[in-house]
C-alpha cells in the first residue's frame, strides 16, 4: 500500500513539478537523504532543499487536504 501511495503522490507531483523537482522528490521517496539526493543530482544540498520546498508549497496549495 505504501508503494502505491508513493506512486500516486509522484503522479500528482509530476503535474506541478519541474523535471529537477520531480527527480528530487522521487529520490526522497526512495529514502535518500537531502545530502544523497544532492550528490546523485549534482546539486548542492541547499538548492535541493529550496527546490523541494517550492514544490511542496505548490503541491499543498493545489491539494490542501493532503497536508
Amino acid at each position: 500500500m505504501e508503494e502505491l501511495e508513493a506512486r500516486l503522490f509522484l503522479h500528482d507531483l509530476a503535474s506541478v513539478a519541474s523535471r529537477p523537482q520531480y527527480e528530487l522528490a522521487a529520490l526522497r521517496l526512495q529514502g535518500c537523504s537531502i545530502a544523497e539526493a544532492a550528490r546523485q543530482s549534482g546539486m548542492k544540498p541547499k538548492r535541493v532543499r529550496r527546490l523541494l520546498k517550492e514544490l511542496y508549497r505548490v503541491y499543498f496549495q493545489l491539494y490542501p487536504n493532503e497536508a
